[in-house]
Formats: structure tokens, C-alpha cells, sequence
């Protein structure tokens, strides 16, 4: 049973970017698939289409859901047909930080990071250091403080940063 639960959250601007970009890459699509029809095929846009639109499905086609229970955090990604579930115990949770940079990643001496975040959502980025297999683990993720004031109130000890 979660505590709470939010949701990627997209303003206007921010979904007419998502799905403005999304239709210009499959104009350009059809014209060179018009192009190629006619004989005159050009394998650079063909690369360049295939190219932008694994990126825009990688980082604009999947909404989360963040959500928390006394023992661990949820993270639900879900889009074009398919949906995962990431949990992290709070007892694997090193840190969580109200602003991600990158100075965080070099001074919590963080090995990767993986991004659990739309890049057309709203919300700011905030940082989850996670320790997996004894190496630590950056997760970034784009949630409200409200979230994180409610994990505080049950974490207190994974707060050692101020807010940003």
C-alpha cells in the first residue's frame, strides 16, 4: 500500500513539444519515404529519422509514477505497450537529494546513474543514491518536494542535504 503517489507531470508547452516533435520527425518520414519511392532515396535521413525517433521514444515516450511505502521506494515506468516496476529498498538508499548535479555524482562517489525520468516532464530533477552490489547507484528522477518532504517524515536519516 503506498503512502504517495505522483505522476509525471506535462504543461502545456511541454505536450505540445513532446508530440510537435514527435510529428515533425514522421514528416520528415514520409517525405523520404515519398523520396525513396520515387527513386531518389537518401540514406542520411533514413539514419537521421531512425536515429531522433528511438531517442524521442527512449526519453518522451514513457510516464513514471513515483510512489513510497515504509520499506521502500517505487518507481512505475509505463509507455508504448509496455511497463516496469523498479523498487528500492530504503534499506539499499545511501541518500536522497533534493537537486541533482553533477558535483553530487563525483562527491557521493556515485559509479552510474540511471535516469527514471520523461524529459519533457515538468518537475525538477532530484537525486536517489542507491548502494547495488556494494558500487552506488545514482538514480535521477523528476518528482515535487512534496514527495520528498513525505519520505523525510519516515527517513529522516537518508536527508544529509539541505535543500536547493
Amino acid at each position: 500500500m503506498a503512502i504517495y503517489k505522483e505522476s509525471s507531470v506535462y504543461t502545456g508547452f511541454d505536450k505540445n513539444l513532446r508530440w510537435g516533435s514527435l510529428l515533425l520527425m514522421l514528416g520528415v518520414l514520409c517525405a523520404e519515404i515519398y523520396y525513396t519511392l520515387i527513386g531518389r532515396m537518401h540514406w542520411e535521413v533514413w539514419v537521421y529519422c531512425a536515429v531522433f525517433i528511438f531517442l524521442w521514444c527512449w526519453r518522451c515516450g514513457f510516464d513514471y509514477t513515483y510512489s513510497f511505502n515504509p520499506k521502500e521506494f517505487i518507481v512505475e515506468q509505463a509507455g508504448l505497450g509496455f511497463s516496469k516496476t523498479y523498487r528500492y529498498p530504503f534499506s539499499e538508499i545511501e541518500s536522497i537529494s533534493y537537486a541533482c548535479d553533477r558535483k553530487l555524482f563525483k562527491r557521493d562517489g556515485v559509479n552510474k546513474y540511471v535516469s527514471r525520468f520523461s524529459s519533457s516532464d515538468a518537475n525538477d530533477l532530484r537525486l536517489i543514491v542507491v548502494l547495488k552490489d556494494g558500487k552506488k547507484l545514482g538514480v535521477m528522477i523528476k518528482s515535487t518536494a512534496i514527495i520528498l518532504d513525505k519520505i523525510k517524515k519516515i527517513q529522516p536519516d537518508k536527508f544529509g542535504r539541505q535543500k536547493a
